[in-house]
């Protein structure tokens, strides 16, 4: 009895080990990513952020009025243009902060005025650029300092793990980087996240939360004007050309995050792609999106686009740099 017992974990440690043969489980070779422009650079410091998202693109994008607030009575259009937007949440959104660059300072008042109807909310103003807290203003850094008081802060510095999960994004993308940031799965699991982004992912963030991540990075492409909705909704990939890579690192080594995705991908819906660089992918394809998966050493890449030959062209532009 006990024999057979120490035979069949003999027998389950050989097969892990020759399934971790069947696919690519050395580290991934970090790079010089094309990230937005001055994306290193974060208005918060030594805070434990649940999130962070900074957009950005020359030379500006719409967002929609409603994201700010529901008046009717104030003096803007439906649409704002700005120049740049960063969002940093912690504790749980407990607390947000945010900063916006206007492309016309005319609109900076009215959007002030907007901005102060919600009475948990603190705003300050310097020409054409906003800053605001929202919830407990309770931060280590002033994120409403403006003007001459004013600080920026290094990423690298700041958020080291955050930092090295971007140095894995691809370095020639087939579209402009215009967005860029993290979030804590401590604080959220990935399926709130692909919830609010109404993303039918079916079993796939059952799969990545087994997998033990503690943060995930992304970068959102683009080679056409951004317009930001209040919230994404699932015609949002028919009516642009919007891509994204998503970055994280599971606590386990390569070949279990193989063995994982080898053995559950027909469960939750992942069918096996091969083809890109002779680079065989995991592809989830619905109404809501096109999605392939691609596990490096102990890294999982996903590529998020609107049809199939866009997230072709990020996975590749990843795997390319891989292979060179």
């Amino acid at each position: 009895m006990a024999c057979s017992l120490v035979s069949r974990h003999v027998r389950l440690f050989l097969s892990i080990l020759f399934i971790s043969t069947l696919g690519c489980t050395s580290p991934p070779t970090q790079v010089n990513p094309k990230l937005p422009a001055n994306f290193d650079q974060v208005f918060v410091s030594g805070e434990n952020l649940s999130g962070y998202i900074d957009i950005r693109q020359e030379p500006s994008f719409k967002i929609t009025t409603d994201l700010f607030g529901g008046s009717d009575k104030l003096s803007l259009p439906s649409g704002i243009s700005l120049k740049r937007f960063s969002l940093a949440s912690r504790a749980r959104n407990t607390s947000i902060a945010g900063r916006i660059e206007l492309a016309d300072h005319s609109v900076s008042p009215h959007l002030e005025a907007l901005l102060l109807e919600n009475s948990a909310r603190d705003v300050i103003r310097n020409r054409e650029t906003l800053a605001f807290v929202q919830g407990s203003n309770s931060w280590s850094s002033d994120p409403l300092a403006l003007g001459e008081r004013q600080e920026s802060f290094s990423l690298s510095n700041e958020y080291p793990e955050a930092w090295t999960l971007l140095q894995w994004m691809p370095a020639s993308p087939p579209a402009e980087p215009v967005a860029a940031g993290f979030v804590s799965v401590e604080d959220f699991t990935l399926e709130t996240w692909t919830n609010r982004a109404k993303l039918e992912l079916q079993g796939l963030t059952q799969i990545l939360s087994t997998i033990h991540v503690a943060n995930v990075a992304f970068v959102v492409y683009s080679d056409s004007p951004l317009n930001i909705g209040k919230s994404i909704n699932t015609g949002l990939y028919d009516t642009t050309d919007i891509s994204a890579m998503v970055v994280m690192k599971s606590a386990y080594p390569g070949f279990l995050l193989s063995f994982f995705l080898n053995n559950f991908a027909d469960r939750v819906g992942l069918e096996k792609h091969p083809g890109i660089f002779d680079e065989e992918v995991f592809m989830l394809e619905n109404k809501t999106a096109n999605i392939l998966v691609k596990p490096i050493g102990s890294m999982l890449f996903l590529a998020l686009g609107p049809d199939k030959d866009a997230v072709t062209l990020l996975m590749a532009s990843v795997l390319n740099q891989q292979a060179h």
